[in-house]
């Protein structure tokens, strides 16, 4: 989480650089730099994925799920080598109402037939819908390369929580999108999942309780 390593043509990754890669990142706590405790019980792992290639043509559509509803989709694009993390297009709202929440620093909402290319929105949505159903709060992220879609990844952090609007009056109708009454529901889910996958059920999260909506909102 948050650390890589791009190997493709014109830039291998060669023996020195791995073990350069790897004494420069694996020893940190990624969840605690980030301050991203909902992190901290899932084990530390390389983890070996497949390069969309070439990445100067690959695009990125993230849509932001609340409770399963998808309500805004953030583009990116400008990937390369040297820019891993690409450029951020700007928001774009998916309901009349949630255009207070597109003005964010200096980024431009983008088309909707842009973010959702109409071939592959229906798909999109209803993939999101399903990812995001049992969480509070994530963020879906789906790759264009030509004329072919992945999906990429999963997060319930966007940027750590790190960025909030300027604005008090978006951060406040932002938050009521999120309905807190069920989250005793998602709690015990995300038991249940752990307890499949080997992984503690109870939370160390020190002096916030399992049940504490500071966890589910990065303390805000």
């Amino acid at each position: 989480c948050k650390a890589s390593i791009l190997h493709g043509p014109g830039m291998p990754v060669t023996p020195f650089a791995l073990r350069r890669f790897l004494r420069r990142f694996w020893h940190i706590d990624h969840w605690r730099r980030h301050a991203e405790l909902h992190y901290r019980d899932i084990p530390r792992r390389l983890m070996l994925e497949e390069a969309l290639l070439p990445i100067e043509s690959l695009t990125e559509t993230c849509v932001f799920c609340a409770f399963g509803r998808p309500y805004m989709t953030l583009t990116k694009s400008g990937y390369g080598a040297n820019r891993p993390m690409g450029r951020n297009g700007g928001y774009t709202a998916l309901e009349e109402h949630l255009k207070p929440l597109e003005p964010y620093a200096d980024f431009v909402p983008q088309p909707l037939d842009t973010a959702l290319p109409p071939q592959h929105r229906d798909a999109m949505l209803e993939t999101a819908r399903i990812l995001s159903a049992g969480l509070p709060n994530c963020r879906v992220d789906f790759m264009f390369l030509g004329e072919d879609i992945y999906l990429g990844e999963v997060t319930i952090s966007s940027a750590a929580f790190t960025k909030p609007y300027e604005n008090r009056a978006q951060e406040d109708f932002l938050g009521s999108l999120y309905d807190f009454a069920k989250l005793p529901a998602t709690l015990a889910q995300g038991r249940r999942i752990a307890a499949k996958l080997g992984w503690p059920t109870e939370t160390s999260f020190g002096h916030y309780a399992a049940d504490d909506p500071r966890l589910a909102t990065g303390g805000q």
